[in-house]
């Protein structure tokens, strides 16, 4: 399933057919989801063994988090819920022993968090049952403002540590460690000048690692482990216009990351990381982008594939597949347009990416 927001502000979703991958996108239409104006695009988790899809979004212009949940199509979902709020970012999300959900988002100068536990009828949240004063805890660790974007996310070792990355005034990254019994760890600046808002990947339960476009527009990246914290920020150079997408391909005893992000020329450009070094340069796919792509690691597909996506030049959704092997070139996938009338719009901030 893929969820973006339409020029009409709504949350729109595309989905796989019954007859498997093989067939999307083609005969898929895409379908609005309803509710109010939304400010941000929508994130989205699966629970309770995959049979549950929520999705969230910020309505626009009171700046409230809402919440769908939907087994499968349009006709099985929830009405939208209001979560309280404010907050001024989209959501980065992360579900926990398959029926929690952890919430992160950023609102003037605060890290926010909240989380809801569900039952095993999934239909109802052991939250207030006035939506509207769902309480957001600031996250006290950060001790200095920080920009306004959405905060990076890595949930680890089965999703029981959630890492966040936030960039405070001066574009440092600054990070905490959250854990499912409410600890949070004391906040380390990271150092760095960065712009836009910070992509994590968790590559193993002890590792994650750090993307993050700098104000000279080249790629950052770093890996954090348990043992030794963070290691050296390397300079992957390039120039780019969005922040990347990551997705990790090979053998966590030697993982490959595959990393895609949109040039400064709006073309597409692939690299890959392996062993957390570099062992390709940028590579341009001579796809024209008008978004930050992403990236999705179908885990559940034989053999094991990843989707990507981007926006075209008419707010079209395109998209491709790439079977996973040792290839280290992405150069010959075949593009696909989704179709759709979708909002160009991934700027986050003034002067972000």
């Amino acid at each position: 399933m893929v969820f973006a927001r339409g020029v009409d502000n709504a949350v729109w979703m595309n989905s796989a057919p019954s007859s498997g991958l093989n067939t999307w996108p083609r005969s898929q239409q895409w379908q609005s989801l309803g509710g109010a104006p939304f400010l941000t695009q929508p994130s989205a988790v699966t629970w309770m063994s995959g049979t549950r899809v929520s999705v969230f979004a910020v309505t626009n212009p009171e700046h409230r988090v809402s919440m769908k949940t939907f087994t499968g199509s349009v006709a099985n979902a929830s009405t939208w819920k209001n979560l309280g709020g404010p907050v001024g970012t989209a959501l980065a999300a992360c579900t926990l022993n398959d029926t929690r959900h952890d919430l992160f988002a950023a609102s003037g100068t605060d890290a926010l968090h909240n989380l809801f536990t569900g039952n095993q009828t999934a239909d109802r949240w052991r939250v207030p049952e006035d939506w509207g004063n769902v309480g957001w805890e600031r996250i006290v660790d950060f001790d200095v403002a920080i920009a306004s974007s959405r905060p990076g996310l890595a949930c680890r070792q089965d999703r029981f540590y959630h890492d966040v990355i936030v960039y405070d005034p001066t574009g440092a990254a600054r990070h905490v460690t959250y854990t499912d019994q409410s600890f949070w760890s004391p906040s380390t600046r990271l150092g760095g000048s960065f712009k836009g808002e910070p992509v994590l990947v968790a590559v193993r339960a002890d590792r994650f690692d750090f993307f993050g476009v700098g104000t000279d527009k080249a790629l950052y990246y770093f890996t954090w482990t348990n043992a030794a914290g963070a290691g050296p920020m390397q300079n992957l150079g390039g120039s780019f216009e969005s922040v990347p997408s990551a997705v990790v391909t090979g053998n966590l005893d030697n993982p490959r990351i595959d990393v895609l992000a949109l040039g400064t020329n709006h073309q597409l450009q692939h690299r890959v990381i392996q062993n957390s070094s570099p062992v390709s340069e940028w590579e341009d796919l001579g796809v024209f982008g008008n978004s930050a792509p992403l990236l999705v690691n179908l885990t559940n597909t034989t053999p094991q594939r990843v989707a990507a996506f981007v926006l075209g030049r008419g707010g079209e959704l395109n998209q491709t597949m790439w079977t996973v092997s040792r290839d280290l070139s992405w150069k010959n996938l075949v593009w696909t347009s989704m179709g759709g009338n979708l909002t160009t719009e991934f700027h986050v901030a003034d002067g972000a990416v």
